[in-house]
């Protein structure tokens, strides 16, 4: 289903003719709506609904009439105006595709005489399929086929549904049965309203039977036992419903203590290994400590630290007056040969006794070489100056320099396996941040007695089961000796084939409900990450309670996201639906987005614009604004703004962006 237009002729606040097209622009389905609040966004909305299914339902689910004067005078279908003018008709067409074929769809009411003096409004429904024309009768039947009643509200629903829909997510007596309803209508209607039907015809068939054979007053005793074990099976079966809920609600609970259990026993392995490193660290820092304290030792009693470079210094100058003691200038030589002759008296090569002449040339000579020579050191032989070498020499720091490198590698490893260690510790510690915390021998009591409960219900459950097998047989038999009594033929196979037919399509039921739970949830999720910003949110899991929870990629429940979360939860819930759904029809929302803050109602806006369907927004600009929604880059097929034009009246203009 994909709706073209959409005509109004004096509907809520549209006097007069309005036509709305709604066809696809280019590929482009969606249709945005601009209006501020009371502007008439919702009377385009239940001018659909109206169309549709010949009902209009208020914010707070009152039934609004074509008009009502007196208290509700402001509160009907029909334009004020046209009333005040008398013009007493009101009308509204849809046009829509449908299986390749075009429907016209018109509902109309109109009041002969005067409404204000209390004349009623006639409806009148016409509907058109290609080139032919539908019966009245079979008007309400077609439009289900397209989009039912009961799925219709998964389509057509606006701010005050969405509420409604949280109220139920929130409410576990709701929640089961509005959700479960919800799934089945959806993604089984036919097959639901198909098994109702069936089982309505059996027990009218049934029930026709005894009348016939209480009517005639044969085999009383016959049919008063079948009657009892009939009410008894029914009795049986809602105590099987019954134990069938109370276990699955016990499986959840053993599934969630099982889950915690084994985070704390993933705990409790975590806390081991973080409590030896802790103990490892200590060991490191008491390692470095140890090495730091002994590299202060050293530091302050060995003065030989300091003197080394003393030391090498006087080699160093040693070194150089060796060499120069040993190859020194010829003068220096002469000088101290003629030194030592002048101390003796005698030539030290001849022996020969200095004269006073020669000795005076020697002394000249002396003082000569002294004043020239170039020894640079001050030494008295090279005796001393090897001697002086060796006492350098025997300067030893009995490895203790050695000590001192072998304390600081020490030191530095500790430091960096304290560092490690430490690291490590910090992620173990981030990784259990967010893990459950209990005490697990409490929890294991707790999934053992629960166990134990599950296995009496299921005790319980299979002796109901067992009654409920005796009880089927015996009224069988009982039925099987009715059915041999002669009566109405034609009664009989009436209650024996829809008897059968309810039975076979009962149990073919059971499997659908829970492939259309699964079907739901994985669509659900789907949306659910369109419109959350947060990664860790990966999914919405979809319990046996019918329990809606966000979950990250390994299963764990997580809380709702924010403020608007629950709606956010509840609208990936409706785009599941509609996901998964039977029906092909458009999603019409009004005021979808008001209590969402901004960054989440743009994520609302492309996921919408994201579909493969039709979809109509109408919005106030509390949620959006046509230059808003132009500066997110994000492009509708059309888009109107409904404008006041009086009191009671507004006109609905077609906008394009280049006028925003």
């Amino acid at each position: 289903m994909r709706l073209r237009s959409i005509s109004m002729r004096n509907f809520r606040p549209f006097d007069g003719d309005c036509e709305v097209d709604l066809a696809p622009v280019e590929g482009n389905p969606m249709v945005l709506v601009f209006g501020e609040n009371m502007s008439g966004k919702t009377g385009i909305f239940l001018a659909l609904k109206w169309c549709l299914y010949g009902r209009a339902v208020g914010r707070r689910g009152e039934p609004i009439p074509v008009f009502a004067p007196g208290e509700n005078e402001n509160n009907f279908l029909i334009n004020a105006n046209a009333i005040e003018r008398g013009d007493y008709e009101t009308r509204v067409s849809i046009a829509f595709d449908h299986d390749g074929q075009l429907w016209q769809l018109t509902r109309s009411a109109q009041c002969a005489g005067d409404p204000t003096a209390g004349d009623p409004f006639v409806e009148e429904t016409t509907l058109q399929i290609g080139d032919g024309v539908k019966s009245k009768h079979s008007i309400n039947e077609e439009v289900n086929r397209v989009l039912h009643l009961e799925a219709s509200q998964f389509y057509l629903f606006d701010g005050e549904l969405l509420s409604e829909y949280e109220r139920w997510l929130e409410d576990p007596e709701q929640r089961e049965t509005r959700v479960r309803l919800a799934i089945e209508r959806t993604v089984g209607t036919s097959a639901l309203r198909l098994y109702e039907e069936l089982d309505r015809v059996a027990r009218d068939s049934e029930s026709e039977q005894q009348k016939l054979l209480r009517k005639e007053k044969r085999e009383e005793k016959l049919i008063g036992d079948l009657t009892a074990k009939q009410e008894r099976l029914l009795e049986v079966e809602g105590e099987l419903e019954q134990y069938q809920a109370e276990v699955a609600k016990l499986e959840v609970e053993a599934k969630r203590i099982e889950e915690k259990h084994g985070e704390l026993a993933a705990f409790a392995k975590d806390q081991g290994r973080l409590q030896e490193i802790e103990r490892a660290v200590d060991d490191a820092k008491e390692q470095q400590r140890d090495a730091e304290a002994a590299i202060r030792e050293i530091v302050r009693s060995k003065y030989w630290l300091a003197a080394g470079l003393v030391v090498e210094d006087t080699r160093a100058e040693l070194s150089l007056m060796l060499e120069a003691a040993v190859s020194g200038p010829e003068d220096s030589v002469r000088l101290r040969l003629l030194e030592a002759s002048l101390e003796a008296g005698e030539c030290e090569l001849c022996e020969t006794e200095i004269a006073g002449p020669t000795k005076g040339r020697m002394e000249v000579k002396q003082q000569y070489l002294t004043l020239g020579s170039a020894v640079a050191a001050e030494v008295d032989d090279v005796v001393a100056v090897v001697e002086r070498m060796r006492e350098c020499n025997q300067f030893a720091t009995d490895g203790q320099m050695d000590a001192l490198e072998a304390h600081e590698d020490v030191r530095l490893d500790a430091r960096s396996r304290a560092h490690s260690l430490s690291d490590e510790a910090d992620r173990i510690r981030e990784v259990n941040s967010g893990r459950a915390r209990g005490d697990r021998e409490r929890e294991m009591a707790r999934l053992r007695q629960i166990l134990d409960d599950i296995g009496e219900t299921r005790e319980t459950k299979a002796e109901a089961e067992t009654e409920q097998k005796t009880l089927i047989d015996d009224i069988q038999a009982l039925q099987a000796k009715v059915n041999r009594i002669e009566i109405d033929p034609l009664v009989q196979r009436h209650a024996l084939a829809a008897r059968l037919a309810t039975n076979v399509f009962k149990r073919a039921l059971e499997p659908f409900r829970e492939e259309a739970r699964s079907s739901v949830e994985a669509a659900a999720s789907a949306v659910f990450r369109q419109l959350v910003k947060e990664e860790e949110y990966d999914a919405l899991r979809i319990d046996e309670d019918y329990r809606i929870v966000p979950t990250d990629a390994d299963g764990s429940v997580l809380p709702i996201p924010s403020a608007g979360g629950q709606q956010l939860v509840t609208l990936a819930l409706i785009g599941g639906l509609n996901a998964s759904a039977v029906h092909s029809a458009p999603i019409v929302m009004d005021t979808p987005a008001g209590r969402i803050d901004k960054p989440n109602r743009e994520r609302i806006l492309r996921w919408v614009r994201g579909l493969d369907q039709q979809v109509i927004l109408m919005v106030h600009s509390g949620e959006f604004t046509p230059e808003e929604v132009e500066t997110m880059g994000i492009d509708a097929g059309r888009a109107y703004r409904i404008r006041r034009s009086g009191f009671q009246t507004s006109e609905i203009i077609p906008l394009g962006w280049e006028e925003t």
